[in-house]
């Protein structure tokens, strides 16, 4: 079934969950239940064209790219903050990495910081 769904068959994947033989009427409506969740979310589910396109279809990079951003900055020796401070400093530290100067005027509220010019 992994396959089916690697391969982008959401439709075969459905149709196998809910044609499993012997369930109970219990397991039978948790059936229904997961192949719904596939068929409403097929368009998420695209892995082989997302492959073919060369991009990432795990957490590893995800996960990777936080705690480049977060860990680096946040993490550091003898560092507390608070969870707006956090907030901010890892606003801007996105702004940063992203290479986009307007980026962080979607995180920082401009009106409370009229003075703040970001480089």
């Amino acid at each position: 079934m992994v396959k089916k769904l690697g391969d982008g068959k959401i439709k075969e994947l459905a149709n196998k969950i809910l044609s499993a033989p012997n369930l109970s009427e219990e397991q039978a409506d948790k059936a229904r239940i997961e192949a719904n969740y596939f068929l409403d979310n097929a368009d998420r589910m695209k892995y082989k064209e997302f492959k073919d396109m060369g991009l990432f279809i795990g957490s590893g990079v995800i996960e990777a790219g936080c705690k480049t951003v977060v860990g680096k900055r946040l993490k550091q020796s003898g560092m507390f903050w608070s969870v707006r401070g956090a907030n901010a400093i890892i606003s801007l530290r996105c702004a940063e990495l992203s290479c986009n100067e307007n980026l962080a005027n979607h995180f920082i509220p401009v009106i409370k910081y009229p003075n703040l010019k970001i480089a």
